[in-house]
């Protein structure tokens, strides 16, 4: 994030390991939405399985 009359806002190794946890369990999601897109797939079956997965990670502290 650019704050004009600040500057970029630097991030600390901490900061990026988290932001690299959630970007790989937004890609296990997004990989798992595409297996599902079909004819006759709601989004709300999208939204379960999404919220399914987002849970389990948040619950086993891991993407992987």
């Amino acid at each position: 994030m650019l704050d004009r009359m600040k500057g970029p806002i630097l991030k600390n190794r901490e900061e990026i390991a988290v932001m690299d946890r959630a970007n790989r369990v937004v890609l296990e999601i997004l990989e798992i939405m595409r297996s599902m897109i079909k004819p006759g797939a709601t989004t709300a079956q999208l939204n379960a399985v999404a919220e399914e997965a987002i849970s389990g990670a948040a619950k086993s502290g891991s993407a992987d």
